[in-house]
């Protein structure tokens, strides 16, 4: 005989317009961020308070997928905030192209087999795949900062 747990989604029900509506308001915040009002740290702590709170009630629901999800925008808008560089539009594009992840092959840098798939924060760049090529979204990738120092960039 197996015994398999149920997952009750009531309670998910319940808070789930409650959780869309906070975290498209962090996503408006962030697109405004974006588009050019980066001197307003107001977006960024706006977005964060949304994301804190997101995270509150998936961690009452026990939803620890969602809750690492979220926790890694928490962390990314704290070193949005941290930073006095305001990210160029070219980083946005590659950012939101590779989801969060680092595009690099092998081919690239060496230091792994297959796709890297760590997470495009801290000092992340982004890499020319044609050396001397033109600073555009078809000739760059986004690198995490180990393949960026392993590639030289």
């Amino acid at each position: 005989m197996t015994s398999s747990a149920q997952f009750n989604s009531l309670p998910l029900l319940s808070v789930k317009p409650a959780l869309d509506e906070a975290l498209n308001r962090v996503g408006n915040a962030l697109e405004q961020y974006f588009a050019g009002d980066a001197q307003n740290a107001a977006l960024l702590q706006e977005a964060a308070g949304e994301s804190h709170r997101a995270n509150a009630v998936l961690r009452m629901l026990s939803l620890d997928g969602a809750l690492v999800f979220c926790g890694e925008i928490e962390k990314l808008l704290g070193e949005f905030a941290a930073d006095t560089l305001r990210p160029s539009p070219m980083h946005h594009e590659v950012l939101q192209r590779a989801r969060g992840r680092c595009e690099c092959h092998l081919i690239v840098c060496g230091d792994h087999t297959g796709r890297c798939l760590r997470p495009l924060e801290g000092a992340w760049g982004l890499h020319r795949m044609r050396p001397g090529g033109p600073l555009a979204l078809s000739n760059v990738i986004g690198q995490c900062e180990r393949c960026h120092r392993a590639s030289g960039s």
